[in-house]
């Protein structure tokens, strides 16, 4: 069976919350909210732990009732809604790759030759499973936490503290609250990890875990996004697409050592692919839940038609940035805060029908 332990589980976590939002996130909240934009890491932060320990209020009891299987009318809505939640951040995330593919490593391979290479290559982890996964994304993201954490380091002599003084205006805590609806979303992605808590070794440590994964990502997001703005300055983060990629490039240890961006981004990369991965698995995990399909046969076909998708639905990068932060921002939200209702709610149902089935037992 496909056991991970919450250590897996929390890293995973880890690396839902940071693999893809780095790539554009900052540029467009620093757009919003300015030079204090790194304040709204702290901010999501504190709403996602407040939600987390809601849900988990009781982990200790609750081993038994994460079980997501589409029995009752709220685990099949709850499905759902996982379900179209997946989907829409599964196509995000691979317009993304194959976009920043195109810009950076292969400006001349057309875009339906990467989306089909970048889509087998992910069937083929997906296949292997939930244990696989998890293996891939510790080896991987361990690395890119130890890089992301030398930074500041490596970047001393180029950090200016002024930039990152907030100039306190009459828009100031309206901006914040935009940018912090408009990452909400990217950090409340880990609902989807609700469909794998069954998969937990030890789960009185669930609780544990996801307390742990959400605030080792949104540290090392809190970090670059400090970075880009005292290193760059907010004037330049908003107008480049890619800054954390620009702010790595500021390092200049030596004559010989100039181009980390090149070792941290080959790092990435797989980080990103294995959350794609975890987000396809995810997928069948949903289609077996309610029962669409009789075998996991569909795996091949459902991915292949998701990645055609992500070339027909996108003519070109603005379309795909105009998505993922103007529709699914909205979208992404009334998900997720669905998706963390009826969770709660499902829990509660599960709690009751144990303490039905206790009572009878015991008249019995």
């Amino acid at each position: 069976m496909n056991q991970i332990s919450p250590s897996q589980l929390s890293i995973m976590i880890a690396n839902f919350i940071l693999a893809g939002s780095l790539i554009t996130l900052a540029q467009v909240m620093t757009q919003v909210s300015h030079q204090y934009t790194w304040l709204v890491p702290i901010l999501v932060y504190m709403i996602v732990m407040g939600l987390i320990l809601i849900v988990f209020r009781k982990s200790n009891n609750q081993s038994k009732n994460n079980n997501l299987q589409a029995r009752s009318f709220t685990s099949r809505i709850l499905n759902i809604c996982i379900g179209l939640l997946l989907v829409g951040i599964y196509i995000r995330d691979l317009r993304a790759f194959i976009d920043y593919l195109r810009s950076y490593i292969l400006p001349e391979t057309p875009i339906e030759i990467l989306s089909i290479l970048v889509t087998l290559a992910l069937i083929y982890v997906a296949a292997s499973g939930l244990q696989a996964i998890a293996r891939i994304t510790v080896i991987q993201f361990i690395t890119l936490t130890a890089m992301i954490l030398s930074l500041p380091i490596l970047l001393l002599n180029e950090i200016e503290l002024p930039n990152l003084v907030p100039i306190l205006t009459i828009g100031t805590f309206s901006n914040l609250s935009k940018s912090t609806f408009l990452m909400f979303p990217w950090i409340g992605e880990i609902v989807i990890f609700f469909l794998v808590v069954e998969n937990i070794t030890y789960k009185k440590h669930i609780k544990k875990a996801f307390i742990k994964g959400i605030s080792h990502g949104i540290l090392l997001l809190f970090i670059l996004i400090s970075l880009n703005i005292s290193v760059l300055g907010a004037g330049i983060v908003e107008n480049v697409t890619y800054p954390n990629i620009l702010t790595i490039q500021q390092i200049n240890v030596t004559d010989f050592l100039d181009r980390l961006d090149l070792a941290i981004v080959i790092v990435w990369m797989p980080c990103l692919l294995s959350k794609m991965a975890l987000s396809l698995y995810c997928i069948q995990r949903i289609t077996n839940n309610l029962k669409l399909f009789q075998t996991n046969l569909h795996l091949t076909p459902v991915s292949l038609l998701l990645g055609i998708l992500v070339v027909v639905l996108f003519e070109n990068n603005i379309a795909h940035l105009r998505y993922a932060f103007l529709s699914w921002t909205t979208i992404g939200f009334a998900l997720e805060m669905m998706i963390f209702s009826l969770f709660f709610l499902h829990q509660i149902n599960k709690k009751r029908e144990k303490k039905a089935t206790e009572g009878g037992a015991s008249y019995t």
